[in-house]
């Protein structure tokens, strides 16, 4: 079965006119894509010749088959143009309008042959089309993309149709459709067959290409805006982190020695006062430097953790505390309750736990009218910490509970005069899940009010040392160095000092070992990490010394480089007592102290240079 002429123009006419439509609106969405626009006139200059060449005998010669082929060749002409757009490489006017200027000038000479026209212009078309072919080959070794293959494999197929079109017609020939530049031939009926079915397959491969890159360079440009959001966040990062460490070695000072004459007997009350009002200012400022790096943390995507002991007794009286004055203000009956004993240390992350337990009892002086009740419940049990925060408010409505820690959810609880930002519940969560916890809410008591419940696991740790210790301190600042004296001396234990990583290798080298080295980090002209590898690298008991590190960094990434130079903890400056000494007793006892005592070592360490 064969199509006749007029049929198989009107069907090429149709798809290139569709075609054209189509990559032209693609064209307007984006109109820096010069691919598309080169691709779409040659599928309108394909649908604007097929009309002229069944134009009857009584039109000019000059419009039936000039322009008609003319047109034909312009349009291959803009397919290989597009393609080198669509590279990125623009093409040469000259070869653009090559095809087109050859044809011009060999017209005279072809005008009155239909084989010889046909064999002149099926070659020009096909060099198009395998120059087409070239260019996708090429860009499959550049970038591939899924549809590169089947393209150049359909424009190859065109070209060689089209060559083997012109070898036949120019040998064979064939006679003309009467009144027509149409040629007749059956051989020519299944060649124009096959391309026009190539010339529909390659339009729609080049829609189909044309997409895949459009996707590949939105995820490209979305790839490059998130490397550059991440970059800012990373500079940020470092930018606080630097400012911390900064702030917090002259903070170490203050907030230590402030510590120490906090528990100076020979003061007067009203001076103990004072330390302890300072004590708590430096608290507070720690928190604020701590709080500043962590927010560029979380915007960071990066939530970090900080296991350390914590006395926990304290830690939640003090928490508490700071939200005392705003149930004082309100008349509300702020208490604190015990279900089982408290272990006095644990092992959690205090600015985390803090931070859920002050934003649960925030919520509760917040939600909870003049003259309510708020309870704080405390409980442990085989290394699991139970927290749970009760009040009188007007508790939670159904409707919410499904997306209660959700991000910004608010319920009917917000009162008069009272906004949130709908956060809070959800960090909270965020946080509990991240410390390996659950945060769970219930109606309050006889279905009053709230009842939130933190259950986080807190492993026990000693509170303090078993027995007086020998220790070594080294740090290239004085006034740290002093200040880990002062905090350490009056709980029975010897300290030595030592300004340097060498002069601390020398120390330990010449002398006995101590129970214990704390270690600053960064010092000249050894820093603490090579200093402990160094150590590490004695042998004997000399590697299993424990040695804590002391850093105004709380970087996770320096914690980590630490544990791989071999230290066995970790403090962030300024330092606090109570911390200080329940990991000097989780350390000593890990690496078994007590058995080193046995070995008749001296009481006190010779100083180091």
């Amino acid at each position: 079965m064969t199509f006749p002429p007029e049929t198989r123009l009107a069907m090429g006419f149709t798809l290139a006119l569709v075609f054209a439509c189509l990559l032209g609106i693609l064209w307007r969405q984006d109109r820096r894509g010069l691919a598309l626009r080169d691709w779409s006139l040659a599928c309108l200059l394909i649908a604007l010749g097929a009309p002229l060449r069944i134009l009857p005998e009584a039109w000019p010669d000059w419009l039936r088959i000039a322009a008609s082929n003319a047109l034909l060749v312009q349009a291959f002409a803009c397919f290989w143009a597009g393609a080198r757009h669509f590279r990125e490489r623009p093409p040469h006017p000259a070869g653009r309008f090559a095809g087109l200027a050859t044809w011009l000038a060999l017209l005279p000479w072809v005008i009155g042959s239909t084989s010889q026209r046909v064999s002149l212009v099926s070659a020009a078309v096909g060099l198009y089309a395998l120059l087409t072919a070239r260019e996708f080959i090429q860009g499959m070794r550049a970038g591939r993309l899924p549809s590169y293959p089947l393209l150049a494999a359909i424009f190859a197929a065109f070209g060689a149709v089209s060559f083997g079109r012109s070898v036949l017609a120019f040998a064979i020939g064939f006679d003309p459709v009467p009144h027509t530049a149409l040629p007749a031939a059956r051989w020519n009926d299944y060649l124009a067959v096959a391309m026009l079915a190539c010339f529909a397959g390659m339009v729609v491969m080049l829609v189909a290409i044309t997409r895949e890159q459009a996707e590949r360079l939105s995820t490209a440009r979305l790839t490059a805006a998130r490397d550059r959001a991440d970059a800012a966040s990373h500079n940020k990062t470092r930018f606080l982190a630097r400012m911390s460490h900064e702030l917090r070695t002259p903070l170490n000072a203050v907030y230590g020695m402030a510590q120490v004459l906090a528990r100076d007997q020979s003061l007067g009350p009203v001076q103990r006062e004072q330390a302890r009002l300072l004590v708590e200012a430096g608290s507070h400022l720690l928190a604020i430097v701590n709080d500043a790096l962590d927010l560029a943390r979380v915007e960071a995507g990066r939530l970090d953790l900080a296991p350390e002991p914590v006395a926990l007794p304290e830690a939640l009286q003090a928490t508490l505390a700071l939200v005392a004055a705003a149930a004082a203000a309100k008349r509300q009956d702020l208490r604190f309750e015990t279900e089982t004993p408290l272990p006095a240390m644990v092992v959690a992350d205090p600015l985390r736990l803090r931070q859920i337990a002050m934003n649960l009892l925030g919520n509760a002086t917040k939600f909870t009218p003049p003259g309510g009740r708020i309870t704080l419940s405390a409980g442990w049990e085989a290394g699991e910490l139970r927290l749970i925060v009760t009040d009188t408010g007007p508790g939670l409505p159904a409707g919410v509970l499904a997306d209660l820690f959700g991000d910004f959810v608010q319920g009917p609880r917000q009162t008069d005069g009272v906004e949130g930002s709908g956060l809070g519940l959800a960090i909270c969560a965020a946080l509990a899940r991240a410390m390996g916890g659950t945060l769970r809410h219930a109606p309050g008591p006889e279905g009053v009010g709230a009842s939130f419940t933190l259950a986080l696991p807190a492993p026990e740790l000693p509170r303090e040392p078993g027995r007086p210790l020998r220790l070594l301190v080294v740090d290239d600042v004085l006034v740290n160095r002093k200040v880990a004296r002062a905090l350490l001396e009056p709980a029975g234990h010897s300290v030595e000092e030592a300004a340097d990583g060498q002069s601390a290798l020398a120390a330990l080298q010449a002398g006995p070992l101590p129970d214990a080295v704390l270690m600053d980090v960064q010092m000249q002209p050894l820093d603490g990490l090579a200093a402990t590898r160094m150590l590490r690298a004695l042998g004997g008991e000399a590697a299993r010394l424990p040695v804590i590190a002391l850093t105004g960094s709380v970087d996770p990434a320096e914690q980590a480089a630490c544990r791989a130079a071999g230290m066995d903890g970790h403090l962030s400056k300024p330092i606090e007592r109570v911390a200080l000494l329940a990991e000097l007793a989780r350390v000593t006892l890990a690496q078994g102290a007590a058995a080193r005592s046995l070995h008749g070592e001296p009481a006190i360490l010779r100083s180091s240079p």
